[in-house]
């Protein structure tokens, strides 16, 4: 019966420096032998008013090229972006380095590789 788990889950959130989000709910319940879904405590908890208020995380990224420069046409701006990718099965990341144009947002070029070595 959903309603035991629905006291279940406003206990929780009475107690003292207790923020409960969905999947800890649904870790904490699985705990005493209930046997659900962490979609379907999201959807109890939604139901019953029991759900953090969500926020965005992440600030929106600014694009320091066309601030600086005004980019009319393509091939006029390149911008070249780093990021680390792990590589599964072992312990090291990779580097991937993407070559975008600023007008149009074209993937131009992509490079992979372990190092950050420059290579001729």
């Amino acid at each position: 019966d959903n309603s035991i788990i629905v006291d279940e889950m406003e206990y929780l959130p009475s107690r003292e420096f207790a923020c409960y989000g969905y999947k800890k709910t649904a870790k904490h319940l699985d705990r005493p032998g209930y046997i659900i879904n962490r979609r379907k405590v999201r959807r109890l908890m939604a139901e019953n008013d029991l759900l953090n208020h969500s926020y965005n995380r992440r600030k929106p990224v600014t694009r320091v090229v066309q601030s600086i420069v005004r980019v009319t046409k393509p091939d006029q701006v390149w911008e070249f972006d780093i990021r680390y990718v792990r590589v599964h099965g072992e312990s090291r990341n990779a580097y991937l380095l993407a070559m975008v144009d600023c007008h149009s947002g074209r993937l131009l070029a992509t490079a992979l590789d372990t190092t950050a070595q420059e290579t001729t």
